[in-house]
């Protein structure tokens, strides 16, 4: 079992195998390199989850594993402009990786 915590206070618990749950609670607490496996994991199951590919992206992009960004998001480029967050992501990615 395992507790996540925020500014101190607890937020969410989670068992330690919930996986999906417990790497978007990282995420939300912005503990990106936390929330990179668990999302990986899930992402490798579940390819079609556009949300969880977001945040994985997203964590990618917070701790500048830029070449993971732009693998992550791939897939989902038309649906990135809809986004500033992950057009932000994915642009700024792309130019340090000195790619059009």
């Amino acid at each position: 079992m395992r507790f996540i915590f925020s500014k101190g206070r607890r937020m969410e618990f989670f068992p330690a195998r919930s996986r999906p749950q417990s790497g978007r609670a990282e995420f939300l607490c912005k503990n990106y390199g936390e929330a990179i496996v668990p999302l990986s994991r899930y992402l490798d199951q579940h390819a079609d989850d556009d949300t969880v590919r977001s945040e994985l992206g997203l964590s990618f992009f917070q701790i500048g594993r830029y070449e993971e960004v732009v693998r992550v998001l791939d897939p989902i480029k038309s649906a990135i402009a809809a986004n500033p967050e992950l057009a932000r992501a994915y642009t700024t990615s792309m130019a340090k990786l000195d790619r059009k």
